[in-house]
Parts: C-alpha cells; structure tokens; sequence
C-alpha cells in the first residue's frame, strides 16, 4: 500500500496465525531474566525484613540473614571472605551461616555462589567428616536416612 496519507505504522500486518501461534520476541529472555532477578532481590529483602522485625530481634540474628545471602549471592559485600571468616566476626557458627545460605539458594532455583561447596564438595565433605566422627567416637555411627537433607 502507498498511500502517502497513511502512516506505515498504522497499518496492521499480523495475521490470524500470529495470534495463535506467536513467534517469540526477542526481549523475551532479557524479560525473564529481570523477572528472576526482581523476585532474587525480593526474597533477600523479606529474609531481611523478617530477622528485623521478629519479636526479640538481634544485631546477630541480622547479621546471620544478611551475611548466609550474601554468601549465597556471591555479593562483593563479602568481600572474598569466608563462611568460617564471617562466623568468627559475629560469633557465630559457620554451619548456621551456610545452612541458611543453601536454604536460599534452593529455595530461589540458583547455582551456589563462589563462596559456597559445590554438591560433590558437600558429599565427599560429609563422608569425610562421619569418618571423622566414628574414628574419635571409636564407634560406627547409625544410618541416618537422607530424607532429602544436605550436611
């Protein structure tokens, strides 16, 4: 069509099929990355907003959910420290920091950060500590079923 008096963004060029079958666009991964990164940094700020708010709030408590997602995050933050490191600082222990830090990584679908054990790291970790464990103990621990748990 060249009608001079109409403007070619007003003229429609879809057809049927482009409703029911659409072809994606091209912002569509840029879209779903910005929607996971919203939601990564909503679930930070109510993990921080519940250890403010919580009846018998501590500096500690706070630290401990600002820190375990920072070290999930693998936010600058933290600076290259570890876990051990942190947990030293505000007189915690490092499990606690890490536990947190994996509940949040699974609980948001993410890779764990730099800071964290990988989960081969993590199996072979466990292992070593239970035989750790038994050889001071002088005895063989009981099977613990897994039941999904991590260290």
């Amino acid at each position: 069509m060249n009608d001079p008096f109409v403007h070619p963004a007003h003229i429609d060029n879809r057809l049927p099929i482009d409703d029911l079958e659409p072809l994606p666009g091209e912002h569509d991964e840029l879209r779903d990355a910005a929607i996971k990164f919203i939601s990564i940094i909503n679930a930070f700020s109510e993990r921080l907003e519940r250890a403010i708010t919580e009846p018998g709030a501590t500096v500690r408590g706070i630290a401990t959910a600002y820190y375990s997602v920072s070290l999930a995050l693998g936010l600058n933050s933290v600076n290259g420290r570890s876990f051990t490191e942190i947990a030293a600082v505000w007189n915690l222990e490092r499990a606690t920091l890490s536990k947190a830090a994996v509940s949040f990584v699974q609980a948001n679908g993410l890779e764990p950060s730099w800071a964290m054990k990988k989960a081969e790291t993590s199996i072979a970790f466990t292992h070593a500590r239970l035989r750790s464990i038994a050889e001071h103990n002088g005895a063989e621990l009981p099977p613990v079923p897994t039941a999904g748990r991590s260290v």
